[in-house]
């Protein structure tokens, strides 16, 4: 894992010139070259010539070193380079597997494993489609389980859990899929204790005036409305924010030095319109009678099926190596639980049908 780590670390410098820019394998092998060239150039014996011949030691120096340790290591961090496919680590054992946090850590000191991210979609139990990912994060697996979920169309709710919660998997759900999301987003449950509620210091408590657009804080500094702010994250998606500044000119001359930070520069703060919008509307969903016990229903739909997988399969760990192997292995597992559980379900009607009168149907 030391090993992995250090490629991780090394690998997006590569091997930087004097000029700090990053030099490849093709280019140091031209750098080579043209120390032949110049060292050829050089005398062997040269009288009185110390000055020339310490240059002529330091140019084979130089190459030496390019040859036995700089050209070997750019060759090593490209190959690794094209095993990252934009992951941050990869495993020497299993390349497609990236070291993430597991929740089964004995000593506690948050030690990296390699391991896959497992997704799957459930109802009653059962489970309907599944799919592996090598990103550690839930947030970038909702769209593209999506993607292939190929009953999404019998579904008019998308259920999880906070760790789905983000701008870009609301935005995709209610535009692209048309389909109600009853994900809470991250802060969902502190914005909910009258704790956070009570405290003036959030921005989510100033006084907002929408006529006039501006917003007054806790300590009376009015921000009023600055410019636009365009932001791009690294997976391409774009977020439009606005930006208040507190007005140089409060109403009294204590509000113009609150209106400033420490440094005398003007205070600013930023909201995201379509964030708050779609926080809004999950607690609309979730406040209502039928949005608690559609999201109450995930409690004891998927997670128990985790539960069997581990408790009652014992599977905690895979047997393969690679991630065709992976998926293949861990769909094995979860077609022997809908089967395990659908037969248990057969025998327990067996007895209601024989009490009724009627004759079970073996080929149910």
């Amino acid at each position: 894992m030391v090993e992995e780590r250090v490629i991780q670390a090394m690998t997006p410098e590569l091997v930087e010139s004097a000029d700090g820019m990053s030099l490849m394998a093709e280019d140091l092998e031209k750098e080579i070259s043209e120390l032949d060239d110049e060292i050829k150039q050089e005398p062997k014996i040269i009288k009185g010539g110390s000055a020339r011949k310490r240059r002529r030691r330091l140019l084979k120096k130089l190459r030496h070193q390019l040859r036995k340790d700089l050209i070997p290591r750019a060759k090593k961090y490209e190959e690794a380079e094209k095993i990252f496919q934009g992951r941050n680590s990869f495993s020497k054992t299993d390349h497609d597997a990236t070291f993430m946090c597991m929740k089964e850590d004995p000593m506690k000191n948050r030690e990296l494993k390699p391991g896959y991210n497992l997704q799957i979609a459930t109802h009653n139990q059962f489970v309907l489609d599944y799919a592996l990912y090598a990103n550690p994060t839930d947030t970038r697996t909702l769209v593209p389980f999506l993607n292939q979920f190929h009953a999404l169309k019998f579904f008019d709710h998308i259920v999880a859990d906070a760790g789905y919660g983000s701008e870009y998997n609301y935005t995709m759900l209610l535009d692209q899929f048309e389909k109600q999301p009853v994900i809470p987003y991250t802060t969902y449950q502190k914005e909910q204790k009258r704790r956070f509620k009570n405290d003036p210091t959030k921005s989510q408590n100033w006084h907002y005036n929408a006529e006039d657009d501006y917003y007054i804080d806790h300590l009376g500094v009015r921000f009023s409305f600055y410019r636009y702010s365009k932001r791009t994250d690294k997976h391409g998606f774009k977020r439009d924010f606005k930006i208040y500044r507190a007005d140089k000119h409060q109403l009294t001359a204590r509000l113009d030095s609150l209106a400033k930070t420490p440094s005398g520069r003007q205070r600013y703060t930023q909201v995201n319109p379509t964030w708050n919008y779609y926080k809004a509307q999950v607690k609309e969903t979730l406040s209502s009678d039928e949005g608690q016990a559609i999201y109450r229903r995930r409690k004891f739909d998927v997670e128990p099926v985790f539960g069997r997988m581990k408790r009652d399969f014992g599977v905690r760990r895979t047997h393969l190596r690679g991630q065709r192997a992976v998926e293949n292995d861990i769909g094995l597992v979860l077609m022997t639980m809908n089967l395990t559980k659908l037969g248990k379900m057969v025998a327990n009607m067996r007895p209601l049908l024989l009490k009724n009168g009627k004759k079970p149907n073996h080929n149910f």
